[in-house]
């Protein structure tokens, strides 16, 4: 019988646990909700090759990830950048990271088949 009160407690608590999680999900700003879902346009490969390109120096990216890039749009693209720059370790270079941004999204847009989201 304590057996089955401990599983029906650990139900319980479950329960009410993912009810908490669904409400805190509920109460995410819209700039939060937007981040969310530009982060799910550009994934991890992509996102990665533009992250080391713009912060990292690399010489360029990948045609591929510019159809990614122009597809997900300017303002995702703007967004997330704005976002990186928020982290303490880019403190004072924001200029230069956001030359190299737009160097990036005019260079895709040029190279892309894919029409901008706006």
């Amino acid at each position: 019988m304590a057996r089955l009160m401990g599983i029906i407690s650990t139900v319980m608590v479950l329960i009410y646990a993912t009810g908490s999680v669904e409400i805190a999900v509920g109460q995410r700003s819209k700039y939060e909700i937007v981040i969310a879902n530009c982060e799910r346009r550009i994934p991890i490969g992509p996102g990665q090759e533009l992250y080391d390109y713009i912060f990292k120096n690399k010489e360029s990216v990948s045609d591929e990830v510019c159809q990614v890039l122009v597809k997900a749009g300017q303002p995702c693209h703007d967004v997330l950048i704005n976002e990186t720059l928020k982290r303490a370790e880019f403190k004072g270079l924001e200029v230069g990271f956001l030359q190299r941004s737009d160097e990036i999204w005019n260079k895709c847009l040029s190279v892309s088949k894919c029409v901008p989201q706006t």
